[in-house]
């Protein structure tokens, strides 16, 4: 036996002769070409070409949002020798494993630049296209391969999912090696194929915990073959998963294993929950069903929604729920024939995977439940493409009463196959030049081309003048997450400081040292502001549409005399949290808009740094509150400072509050445990916990 696996051992470990591999390369063009002259194979690179080409084109015009920064931060953080416990929060504040953060590290040892770190998740999701041709091939056929295969390349809501930085990019590659290995250990008998589908499945709980489902049918396909699964292989695969866990098991044993229980718990009364339009999102992703919507305010701009062919995707949407409905009635008859049971497996693991998918994300919030949309993404390819195959023998066998009914019902459906799977790919197409072009806000935000010339050009300014602090503020339609996260991922080296979060409707004034200042979309207060305090622009970013523009402004020093001047209404009250309020003024609306307060505040230098505060604006009559509207301060306390005045814009959106014959008060308070300020007017002497504002019968 020793000399057997010896020999086994030398053999593949021999050194090939110079001549024989002289003749390896002589022989390679030949054996190309017979490699390429299988249909099946060059069907296979012909469908990887398409979906390279449709993910890698227009890099830069792919979505960068906070989640996509957050992550790159994480991942980069490693490289520092930072190794985290946990990955990123969800967008409902739910804290992941940290496997995701992990795996984009490995891009990030290459470049930093997000665009090849996007061509990182492009491969491997072209691979997961590649890998699931394979599988289809071998335990469907090769029809169902092709269609499968064609569909998942040219979707574009596919493309714009592997395109998108984030744990939920590598998603649908895990998930096809979950289903080679089950094709691997329930077709092929391979005893390997029950430790990779479930080291895959751990991975993927790795990445979500919200993809506990996976494990759940898993178990179930492995019971139901008790007697061929490989225990001892599923042991080994669990407790490999089991280890990747423990940290974040040990994070979770600090925090009582919250996030564990915000997985498991239900949905919370006041929080949207998805049910129906679950299995709607679920349809359009497959279909490529109201991909119009993508585009946002640019819709009317996106030409195959004009197209009178768009009725195509309304078609292909009907074709996916009729043949759904119809192969899964046909599965279940299948397995109530002990005979055909083996036939079916391959078929119900498809439905069953759907089926729990759909019915976990239904259970949760929508902001988590998008998460299994891409585990549901190669499922849903699998079945479309089992449903046009099963039309396609349907069609074949049928008699038809003529004889030539059936070569003109061949050739419609040749023709609406290729209707089905060339309309995605224009689509796609569309789609990208339109990005390419257009600054489409509303449903696909801004590209990431935007935010690295916004990038360069503050980093070019900063450098030369030798700064390392960046305030940020405006862009309300932009999101605070994406403005901070982006520009702190691109800007390394640069103290990125986010203003008023919830609408940017702020500025900080410098007392003693110039300042930058990046604006974001700013507002009519904003630049009527830095006009008066004399800020120059040095930098302009801007959309071809100039749809969005960001506008980097050098803010010199202002004499404290001139910052008096421009306060109409001045006022000095002490906060007991270090905070002095300066004064306001009312900005005059104009017909059919909203009033504008302007607050001006200093503050003593900042200690706390997790600490945040609010802004309460009330109306009183006769000690009753009448309307109350709440804002945030928007400067968090560990960046204050005495050699700054910040400028906070409030919108009275109630006209009620600033009624003639009211009292109108200024509440601050602290957060997160909203706990009032007290304040103390410095002409009376008298605390409150409020500040007067004149009637505004007065201003």
């Amino acid at each position: 036996m020793r000399e057997n696996v010896l020999d086994w051992v030398l053999e593949r470990c021999r050194v090939p002769e110079p001549r024989e591999i002289a003749l390896w390369f002589v022989s390679l063009p030949a054996r190309a070409a017979r490699y390429l002259a299988d249909p099946a194979h060059l069907v296979c690179w012909s469908i990887t070409a398409l979906a390279l080409v449709l993910r890698l084109a227009y890099l830069d015009a792919a979505p960068f949002a906070a989640r996509s920064a957050e992550q790159l931060l994480a991942s980069s953080a490693i490289l520092e020798g930072n190794l985290p416990l946990t990955g990123i929060q969800t967008s409902n504040g739910i804290t992941m494993p940290a496997l995701g953060s992990y795996l984009y590290a490995l891009p990030l040892l290459i470049s930093r630049d997000p665009r090849w770190v996007t061509a990182f998740t492009v491969i491997v999701n072209v691979l997961a296209i590649v890998l699931a041709y394979g599988v289809l091939q071998r335990w469907f056929n090769q029809r169902t391969a092709v269609f499968a295969m064609g569909l998942w390349a040219a979707s574009p809501w596919a493309m714009l999912q592997s395109r998108e930085i984030g744990s939920a990019a590598l998603v649908p590659f895990l998930c096809m090696l979950v289903i080679c290995g089950l094709e691997m250990a329930l077709h092929q008998r391979q005893p390997a194929g029950w430790l990779l589908a479930w080291l895959a499945g751990w991975l993927l709980v790795n990445l979500s915990l919200y993809f506990w489902p996976v494990l759940v049918l898993l178990a179930l396909v492995s019971l139901c073959n008790w007697r061929n699964a490989n225990w001892p292989l599923i042991m080994v695969a669990s407790g490999l998963g089991v280890i990747l866990l423990v940290p974040y098991l040990y994070y979770q044993s600090y925090v009582n294993f919250r996030d564990i229980a915000a997985v498991f718990a239900p949905a919370q009364a006041d929080t949207k929950v998805w049910g129906f339009d679950t299995v709607l999102a679920a349809l359009r992703t497959t279909s490529g069903l109201g991909i119009a919507g993508v585009t946002g305010s640019a819709r009317e701009t996106f030409l195959s929604h004009r197209l009178p062919w768009s009725f195509i995707e309304a078609a292909a949407a009907v074709i996916l729920m009729a043949g759904a409905l119809i192969g899964s009635i046909r599965v279940f008859i299948k397995l109530s024939r002990w005979n055909e049971r083996s036939s079916a497996a391959a078929d119900f693991i498809t439905f069953a995977w759907i089926v729990i998918c759909l019915a976990a994300a239904a259970k949760q919030p929508v902001s988590s439940g998008t998460d299994f949309l891409a585990l549901y993404i190669p499922f849903g390819f699998i079945a479309f493409g089992r449903i046009l195959d099963g039309i396609f023998d349907a069609v074949i066998k049928f008699k038809f009463k003529y004889i030539g009914s059936a070569a003109v019902a061949q050739i419609l459906l040749m023709l609406t196959f290729a209707a089905l799977e060339l309309w995605p790919v224009y689509s796609t197409l569309n789609l990208l030049s339109l990005t390419n072009r257009v600054t489409a806000l509303d449903g696909y935000g801004l590209p990431l081309r935007f935010w690295m010339q916004a990038a360069r050009s503050a980093d070019t300014v900063l450098n030369a003048q030798q700064a390392n602090t960046l305030y940020v503020a405006g862009g309300s339609q932009l999101g605070a997450g994406s403005r901070t996260a982006s520009l702190r991922y691109l800007l390394p080296d640069t103290n990125v400081i986010n203003l008023c979060p919830d609408d940017g409707r702020c500025l900080l004034i410098p007392l003693y040292r110039p300042m930058y200042y990046l604006s974001l979309q700013p507002s009519l207060e904003t630049l009527h502001f830095l006009a008066q305090i004399g800020g120059r622009e040095v930098g302009l970013t801007t959309q071809l549409d100039k749809g969005a523009t960001a506008q980097l402004y050098a803010l010199p020093p202002v004499a404290v005399d001139t910052v008096v001047s421009l306060i109409p209404e001045r006022k000095l009250w002490s906060v007991d949290d270090g905070q002095l309020f300066l004064g306001y003024s009312l900005v005059s609306a104009q017909a059919g808009q909203q009033e504008v307060i302007s607050t001006f505040w200093s503050f003593q230098d900042g200690a706390f740094d997790q600490l945040s505060h609010g802004l309460a604006l009330r109306a009183y009559e006769d000690e009753e509150t009448l309307a109350e509207q709440r804002s945030s301060l928007g400067f968090a306390e560990q960046y204050w400072s005495m050699d700054k005045v910040f400028v906070r814009w409030l919108i009275a959106s109630d006209p009620t509050i600033l009624s003639a014959g009211r009292r109108t008060q200024l509440g601050i308070y602290r957060l997160p445990d909203h706990v009032l300020n007290r304040t103390l007017d410095e002409d009376s002497g008298t605390p409150s916990l409020a500040i007067e504002l004149e009637p505004a019968s007065n201003y």
